[in-house]
């Protein structure tokens, strides 16, 4: 009886170990290295999320957690959100779609100024952050292994393109919990009140629909194309907005820097 219990004793723990899910490890260096920090979810969600996942949704948690997008970043403005919306309507089978077990149709299937962009592509938008919180704070979300408070979730950016603007107008920039730089709170990302840069890559969260006509969707955003995760934020130092043209590099400072000057001045 003794032996058959030391049996069970082992068996039982080694179940539990089978279930538990993997450290986060992406197969690069993530883009904000340098001030990045350790978070505890790091050591317990992986690249496909909760380990319960469909293989659709695994896939699409995948995606979310990709610090890998290389190259110059393709430059988009708010107008071209409702192309790729279309656009992705189009291969996924029209408006009803849902997250595909395949992502591949997603990549590379929109031209912007002659170059190839869809989920994976490296890109950047200027607009102001509205209200910039943590998301899914109470119920957690499959991607950060339904991990309830703040730490564990990811901070929700509406981006729009002039302050105070419907949230319907709005681009949707994601912060993922992992290695989570210390700047890059909802209250430092709402600081600075000036048009500020995201960068990160393109994602298509298809869990969400966008607003459409009088339909406002929760949370609002004009297309589900999103910036996610995001890979650097940048305020724009120029007196005059009309200068923040993104490829302007004289003109950005890093939210980090920009919060440490501003904490000195």
């Amino acid at each position: 009886m003794k032996k058959i219990g030391a049996v069970l004793f082992l068996a039982v723990p080694s179940l539990f170990a089978a279930a538990a899910a993997p450290p986060f490890k992406p197969p690069c260096k993530v883009p904000f290295a340098a001030i990045s920090t350790k978070e505890p979810i790091d050591a317990k969600c992986g690249m496909s999320g909760a380990t319960k996942n469909p293989p659709a949704l695994a896939a699409q948690d995948t995606a979310k957690n990709n610090f890998c997008a290389k190259g110059s970043p393709a430059v988009l403005t708010f107008d071209v959100y409702p192309d790729l919306q279309a656009a992705a309507e189009k291969v996924l089978g029209g408006a009803k779609y849902k997250p595909p077990v395949s992502r591949t149709k997603l990549r590379n299937l929109y031209t912007w100024k002659g170059k190839k962009i869809g989920e994976g592509t490296l890109v950047s938008i200027v607009g102001y952050a509205e209200a910039a919180h943590y998301s899914d704070v109470s119920s957690g979300e499959s991607v950060n292994c339904e991990l309830t408070s703040d730490p564990d979730n990811d901070v929700h950016i509406p981006i729009v393109p002039k302050a105070g603007e419907d949230e319907c107008q709005s681009v949707t920039a994601e912060i993922s919990p992992h290695f989570r730089p210390a700047a890059w709170t909802p209250s430092d990302v709402n600081k600075p009140g000036v048009p500020m840069r995201f960068t990160g890559q393109l994602m298509f969260d298809a869990e969400h629909k966008p607003c459409r006509g009088t339909k406002a969707e929760n949370p609002k955003r004009q297309s589900v194309w999103e910036i996610h995760p995001v890979y650097a934020i940048d305020v724009c130092t120029a007196e005059n907005p009309e200068q923040c043209v993104a490829d302007s590099e004289k003109v950005w400072m890093p939210l980090d820097q920009w919060l440490s000057a501003k904490t000195k001045s």
